[in-house]
């Protein structure tokens, strides 16, 4: 029998090379922590599944294909894949100004240089006074726009590529969840940010990775195609690659199956809420329907959400002058080994889950990481990447 068991699991893991190096990753990733984690590969055409961990700290049982997770900033690749998408179609421009998709009332966003100037107010006739030690002399500046510059407006590509010059995070925050910061950040809190706010260097050029900017995108989106960005992102991309349990807003079905998530330190954390920010980190997933996301993204098929999605893989520019990071819509890239082999890749974190996917679309294989926990899964991702890589030379 015992011949016969050794012989089955020889003859299993012939067939599947990489469980050993899951295997390891896995259980360095887990150690001494809470949380389920689910790792997928897909290599040869053959896809993967595999589950660690448990899906409740008071249950030992592992998690399944259909459980959900919060997938965060990969969110926001989805968000440009939906821009590439009306490109393409001809309903939005991918270098479109946008203040042109965004409601007639809001304030347009440009970078414009200022010029300061000292303002001259004349003789100060106390100035000699006898008590110069006790006065502190100084001239007011006043700062007006360069008139001789013409406004440089914002792209709809750069808010994709993260370089748009305008912040992370907006500066009106008002939420009183302190884990939670974006939960009641509204559309109308979105334009009231632009409404006072100056963008004050060069834009297009520079890579500043802005949560806010992909937020205004799923917001130009939503007003040219009069639609909620939910709606739209479901009828175009989910809908067309079979993601039929991924979503942004969960129903009561998908309540229950929406997986306990742990902070970093592994302490139950709250189902994270999003407003306007929910085209940047809103979107749940399954392991189901993320080994579907990746598959799409390293098919060697030529219809048009290939086409699509293969746009969104064209880098743009590099993150760094003194790193290899390359930015693309939507996703990162990084050599993979010294032979120029690229992975293109994203991640992302809310307060109680963690989320990765990353291919080489050259060799049509790729993972993603799916964790319970707030702990980055882009180490385990990229290594996974970079070790199946060298095994198969």
């Amino acid at each position: 029998m015992s011949c016969i068991i050794f012989f089955v699991c020889s003859a299993l893991f012939a067939q599947d090379p990489v469980k050993g190096l899951v295997d390891k990753l896995a259980g360095s990733y887990l150690e001494n922590g809470n949380g389920a984690l689910v790792i997928g590969v897909k290599t040869n055409g053959v896809s993967h599944i595999y589950y660690y961990g448990k899906k409740a700290s008071d249950k030992n049982v592992l998690p399944d294909s259909s459980d959900i997770f919060e997938i965060g900033g990969i969110t926001e690749t989805f968000t440009s894949i939906v821009l590439a998408d009306k490109a393409m179609k001809g309903e939005m421009r991918i270098d479109g100004r946008l203040q042109d998709y965004l409601d007639a009332n809001v304030p347009a966003v440009v970078y414009q240089p200022f010029i300061c100037q000292p303002v001259d107010l004349g003789a100060d006739p106390d100035y000699n006074s006898g008590d110069d030690y006790l006065r502190v002399k100084f001239k007011p500046i006043m700062c007006l726009p360069d008139s001789s510059y013409e406004p440089q407006p914002v792209l709809l590509c750069y808010l994709a590529s993260h370089t748009s010059g305008i912040p992370d995070l907006p500066n009106n925050l008002h939420s009183k969840i302190s884990d939670q910061p974006l939960s009641n950040y509204s559309k109308d809190d979105l334009y009231a940010f632009l409404k006072d706010y100056h963008i004050e260097n060069p834009i297009g050029f520079d890579y500043r990775h802005s949560q806010l900017g992909i937020a205004l995108l799923g917001q130009a989106i939503s007003v040219r195609m009069q639609k909620e960005y939910e709606t739209i992102l479901t009828e175009c991309i989910l809908d067309s690659l079979g993601m039929g349990s991924s979503t942004i807003s969960l129903s009561d079905e998908q309540k229950l199956k929406l997986l306990q998530g742990h902070n970093k330190k592994g302490v139950k954390a709250a189902a994270s809420s999003f407003k306007a920010f929910a085209p940047v980190l809103g979107l749940h997933s399954t392991p189901e329907d993320m080994m579907k996301f990746l598959s799409a993204n390293i098919s060697i098929s030529k219809d048009h959400i290939s086409n699509v999605l293969d746009y969104t893989h064209n880098p743009r520019l590099k993150a760094k002058a003194n790193d290899d990071t390359e930015i693309a819509l939507g996703w990162k890239i990084n050599s993979v080994n010294d032979q120029g082999m690229k992975m293109v890749w994203q991640s992302g974190m809310t307060n109680g889950f963690a989320a990765f996917v990353g291919f080489v679309e050259t060799s049509h294989f790729g993972v993603f990481v799916l964790s319970s926990k707030a702990k980055s899964t882009d180490i385990l991702g990229r290594e996974l990447i970079k070790q199946i890589v060298a095994n198969s030379n």
